[in-house]
């Protein structure tokens, strides 16, 4: 009778710690697993829409830099704990071919087929203060926002920026009246003229992020801008390069930016040819 009451008294002491501490370890390691595996899939998530965001950045980008007024572009490295870097450029609005570069007789006046808005049609968005009646002093201004338009003329690579005055259309040609003397120089050898609106700005930042005029494009970059801006363009942290033209190619910008989530890393590479030459 005693030892089936003492078979009756259950489990001892030490079996239930041991049972308690085997559980104990099955559940650390089945949540280290989920932990795991969830960490995993948050920074896939996180690297797919990063690398996402600055393929669509670079594409954009690209398309930009292709219709930039050549000898418009800069690039910019600034260092320290806001340390930034940005590539500007103009984007072309219009571009024609002139015939007098200046005109014979007057240094201000350009001679040239007008852009093809400017059509003595006061109704065209980008041909404001049009006068419909006569068709003089059409195209002064391009956008609906009254900003001024600049035209370029290029010297080889160096550009040279007015303003205009005014256009007076003759026919099938334009006299484009500009604020200052045309120096005669050896231009285009395209005879093109480019007209533009202002500058955009293409700005890595300290933070990762990638901006466009201030408006945010793409994020995750984890390029070492000081590391740029101490040792130069030829540091491949630096996320843009410009290599000049040269008998072989055009003007090339590269695009490098460094990507890392969690254990992942790559950099991201892209060379963008400036089809636009003088």
């Amino acid at each position: 009778m005693a030892r089936a009451r003492w078979q009756a008294a259950g489990f001892t002491l030490v079996e239930l710690v041991l049972v308690i501490l085997v559980l104990s370890v099955l559940a650390i390691g089945v949540t280290g697993f989920i932990t795991r595996g969830t960490q995993i899939y948050v920074d896939g998530q996180l690297w797919q829409r990063h690398l996402g965001e600055v393929r669509y950045g670079a594409q954009r980008l690209s398309r930009e830099l292709r219709d930039a007024v050549p000898g418009s572009v800069t690039i910019s490295n600034s260092p320290g704990a806001a340390a930034q870097s940005c590539i500007r450029f103009l984007p072309i609005l219009r571009a024609e071919r002139y015939l007098a570069a200046p005109l014979p007789g007057d240094a201000t006046t350009l001679l040239a087929y007008p852009p093809d808005c400017c059509d003595g049609d006061s109704n065209d968005q980008l041909c404001l203060d049009g006068d419909d009646s006569n068709n003089h002093q059409i195209c002064p201004d391009f956008d609906g926002a009254g900003t001024a338009v600049t035209l370029s003329l290029l010297e080889g690579y160096v550009r040279h920026e007015f303003a205009i005055d005014s256009v007076v259309l003759n026919g099938e040609l334009a006299a484009i009246e500009l604020d200052r003397p045309i120096e005669a120089l050896a231009y285009s050898t395209g005879q093109r003229y480019f007209l533009s609106k202002g500058e955009v700005a293409w700005c890595v930042s300290n933070d990762g992020t990638l901006q466009r005029d201030g408006v945010l494009m793409a994020q995750g970059l984890q390029n070492r801008l000081t590391d740029c801006a101490v040792n130069g363009a030829s540091d491949p942290q630096c996320p843009f390069v410009e290599t000049a033209p040269g008998q072989q190619r055009n003007n090339t910008v590269r695009l490098q930016w460094w990507l890392a989530q969690g254990t992942l890393d790559q950099r991201f590479a892209q060379e963008v040819q400036l089809e636009n030459v003088p």
